[in-house]
């Protein structure tokens, strides 16, 4: 949970231009900003998101008619799970769209990477053995 705090606040003081402790409010708790698709997809994830520190892959794309006020984006995350003996990496890759001046998911795509000799060593939806 820690990590995830530690994510969000940095990622919501790099993409705000504000100082990061700004990003917390007096309970310790960080804001969740609708206007921030990164941060989205981050809060969708849930309190167990990282409870195990692995690597992290994030990447957010946006698009529409300018860069000031974008209409879409995509945000992948990708994350390493070093406990298991079959899964190697999970992605989740969200679609978002602009709407009422609030970012909201329009899906979510899950896939997940295998060890070796456990299947696909591509991301796939196609289950470890």
């Amino acid at each position: 949970m820690q990590v995830f705090k530690t994510i969000a606040v940095l990622t919501i003081g790099l993409l705000s231009g504000c100082d990061a402790q700004q990003a917390e409010n007096s309970n310790n708790h960080v804001q969740a900003d609708s206007s921030v698709p990164l941060i989205i997809a981050l809060k969708d994830r849930g309190e167990g998101f990282q409870e195990i520190p692995s690597t992290l892959l994030i990447k957010q794309t946006v698009s529409g008619d300018s860069v000031e006020s974008p209409e879409s984006a995509t945000v992948i995350i990708e994350e390493d799970i070093p406990t298991d003996d079959s899964v190697a990496a999970m992605r989740y890759v969200y679609q978002l769209s602009k709407r009422d001046d609030s970012w909201k998911i329009d899906s979510k795509d899950i896939s997940q990477r295998c060890v070796s000799g456990r299947g696909s060593t591509d991301f796939s939806k196609e289950l470890c053995r």
